[in-house]
């Protein structure tokens, strides 16, 4: 069931904000809701992701238009380059200098507010325990307001290293959810690996091979949303 879970926060010295996983593939769904109802449409796709090697895949589902254009399947990321191979199977590139890990995107959605020590943009704190889709999951929160007016809510369910979902709430009440836990869907048929296999990674044969010559440069990943708390 799609809905967001704000608990209150406290402070606990003795839930330090963990080392996320970093390397997976699952299936994922984003949605807003406001009020518990949800608002436009969902978007459901596959993502993998590999920290170490700044490589990430964004599969759009059959029916479902990528972000990146209505006629692309697939956009890999790899070496500062993102591949988008369409339905057909043809194969353009753009130039993404800034989508590496570990603030480019999708690298951050994995980002925590203070983890590793940077407190450059405030420090989420332990805000309990939680049931999602019949598991009881840790809850870390961040009121962004204090780093930054006009700011909202930000909130990471994680099971053990795995993060499961991320929702941001904003001032108007509208949150926005990137939902990652298809390993612990309540019928058993999740579709976490861990870790992403290389091969997610592959480059298509038929893609043209980046060169001197400039390709245009795009500044965001596909995916990128304010409603999701992505720009802080």
């Amino acid at each position: 069931m799609l809905v967001a879970y704000p608990v209150m926060a406290y402070h606990d010295m003795s839930h330090p904000i963990p080392n996320v996983t970093s390397s997976f593939c699952d299936d994922n769904v984003d949605f807003t809701m406001t009020s518990n109802r949800p608002v436009g449409t969902n978007f459901s796709y596959r993502m993998c992701m590999d920290v170490a090697t700044s490589s990430a895949r964004l599969e759009c589902k059959e029916g479902v238009p990528c972000p990146s254009g209505g006629d692309i399947a697939t956009s890999i990321t790899k070496d500062d380059v993102i591949y988008n191979i369409a339905q057909n199977g043809s194969c353009t590139l753009q130039s993404c200098p800034t989508c590496v890990p570990p603030n480019g995107m999708p690298f951050s959605f994995l980002l925590i507010d203070g983890a590793n020590g940077d407190q450059s943009k405030g420090v989420a704190v332990y805000n309990g325990t939680t049931t999602m889709d019949g598991t009881t999951v840790d809850v870390f929160m961040h009121d962004r307001s204090k780093v930054q007016a006009g700011a909202g809510l930000m909130y990471w369910y994680l099971s053990g290293n795995d993060l499961l979902r991320t929702t941001y709430m904003a001032p108007n009440g509208i949150s926005g959810s990137r939902d990652f836990s298809g390993k612990l869907k309540a019928d058993g048929k999740g579709k976490r690996v861990k870790p992403a296999p290389a091969s997610s990674f592959d480059i298509p044969k038929n893609c043209p091979i980046p060169t001197s010559a400039p390709l245009r440069v795009v500044s965001v990943w596909p995916s990128m949303s304010q409603s999701f708390g992505d720009s802080f």
